[in-house]
């Protein structure tokens, strides 16, 4: 092979490598930025495998006929006052009888878990709110304090459902 073909074949291995290294290094990149969104709710994350995946199981895709799906309520939800204080109210205090999540029936009786702090709480709703369920970014988020102010309500399972109607009532449907 003359030394202009070696040339040519040294400058294809080197534009073919250098192609593979940008390729390897956008990806490590995206994957980094990826990586520090998700580490916002890896508490959240944590807490919910810990505490809620047993029912409404990974994703939060739920259980037919046991646990409901998570997966879209809790982004209306939290764009609101009324909705956000849906979301601390049941995971405070629990809930339990019929209610319909998609078409679907469900009749269960979730535990209260107001043993967990103030933050902790708030870190699984953002996780639910804007991991499994996709709430805008631009929503913000609840935070320990927020929890704190609705932890000295004491709604009854009748209250928290008919709470629950009524703010999926006054919202626009998901589309």
């Amino acid at each position: 092979m003359s030394a202009f073909g070696k040339t040519v074949q040294l400058i294809g291995v080197c534009a073919l490598m250098c192609g593979t290294v940008c390729t390897q290094s956008k990806a490590n990149e995206d994957l980094v930025v990826s990586q520090t969104q998700n580490l916002q709710f890896e508490t959240g994350r944590q807490l919910f495998a810990a505490n809620c995946v047993v029912c409404h199981r990974i994703g939060g895709v739920g259980q037919t006929g046991l646990a409901p799906p998570l997966t879209s309520n809790p982004a209306r939800y939290v764009e609101s006052l009324e909705g956000r204080k849906q979301l601390i109210w049941t995971i405070l205090f629990g809930m339990y009888g019929d209610i319909t999540v998609n078409g679907r029936h469900y009749n269960f009786r979730m535990p209260a878990f107001a043993q967990l702090s103030d933050t902790d709480l708030a870190q699984v709703i953002n996780y639910v709110a804007f991991e499994i369920a996709q709430a805008p970014k631009s929503t913000g988020t609840i935070d320990a304090k927020d929890v704190a102010a609705e932890r000295t309500h004491l709604p009854d399972s009748d209250l928290l459902r008919k709470h629950r109607s009524a703010v999926l009532d006054s919202e626009p449907a998901v589309p």
